[in-house]
């Protein structure tokens, strides 16, 4: 008994590990997705898959991120240069936020090196449950105003374009290990729906299985389904969508791998025979280094496109 009860905590400390290290946040953990009264955005439903197949992977580009607090205020800076058929280019961005009072806070304004600027303003729990979001270019005429609910089962997002063009709905369900949910964009100025999804997640203990939808301006609808499972220190990840039921669009498969406390190994490949690479290394507190590369099977003798990416703060 003894041994057993040692083998079920050493377990759950890996598990707890695993997520931890794998960065996946809290709302997006296994645990979370099957949680009976907080469902998650229709836009998650696969994201504990996607990440594991997209993160730390900035192919092409050697990126700097340094965040610093000047009071309440965060301030973040951003540099990246580009190379692109032997071009290389510098872009720089700089961020703020500010945590606010009773519920108003700053979440984002920002400007790039070209004067393109945004802003975003929150006002969280006006009633239980229910927070708004205001996102606008800062010298342009984009702006939109989202209305988000999350109690009980529900997860509603409301999202009205100010120009009164368009409005959008989405709203997720869930019961047990079970998120049910879709998302409807209409189109105001014709009196017509736009676009249209639907999608469904289901956990089992450590495995995760969602199948969604998905459109794009002008393009078919897609048939996507997604796979997470984590082994010990390995959480593995499956992605493939259909324009048709035999017709597949893209597939992919890949892993993350834990080697130590803060050392994290991704990769992945896809059907169009690009592998990608990626390790992840935390040198101090709030300070990672990551490497990543790309190879084309297609054309193996070319050469490897790759990338470095450095967060400070």
């Amino acid at each position: 008994a003894t041994s057993h009860s040692l083998s079920l905590r050493t377990s759950l400390r890996t598990c707890h590990w695993l997520r931890t290290r794998l960065a996946i946040s809290d709302s997006q953990t296994l645990a979370a997705l099957s949680h009976p009264t907080m469902p998650v955005s229709f836009s998650d439903l696969a994201k504990t898959a996607t990440k594991v197949l997209n993160d730390d992977y900035k192919i092409g580009k050697i990126f700097l991120k340094a965040k610093s607090l000047a009071g309440p205020v965060s301030v973040t800076t951003e540099n990246t240069l580009k190379s692109k058929d032997g071009k290389n280019s510098i872009e720089g961005k700089v961020a703020a936020s500010w945590p606010g009072v009773n519920g108003f806070k700053v979440t984002k304004v920002a400007m790039d090196a070209q004067g393109k600027g945004d802003l975003e303003l929150a006002l969280d729990d006006v009633v239980p449950g229910l927070g708004f979001k205001f996102k606008a270019s800062l010298f342009g005429e984009d702006a939109v105003l989202e209305a988000a609910y999350k109690q009980d089962q529900v997860n509603s997002v409301t999202a009205l374009d100010l120009n009164f063009t368009s409005v959008s709905q989405s709203l997720v369900v869930g019961y047990k290990q079970l998120s049910v949910g879709g998302e409807v964009d209409f189109d105001i100025e014709k009196s017509a729906v736009k676009d249209y999804n639907a999608g469904a997640s289901f956990s089992t203990g450590s495995q995760l299985v969602a199948a969604y939808t998905s459109t794009g301006d002008k393009a078919p609808m897609v048939f996507n389904l997604a796979v997470a499972c984590p082994f010990k220190n390995l959480l593995a990840a499956a992605t493939a969508s259909f324009e048709k039921p035999n017709k597949l669009v893209l597939g992919t498969v890949g892993a993350a791998v834990v080697l130590s406390a803060d050392t994290v190994v991704r990769a992945a490949v896809n059907t169009d025979k690009k592998l990608k690479a990626a390790i992840a290394h935390t040198v101090v507190s709030k300070v990672k280094a990551t490497g990543c590369v790309e190879v084309d099977l297609n054309a193996i003798k070319n050469t490897p496109a790759w990338g470095v990416n450095l967060q400070l703060g």
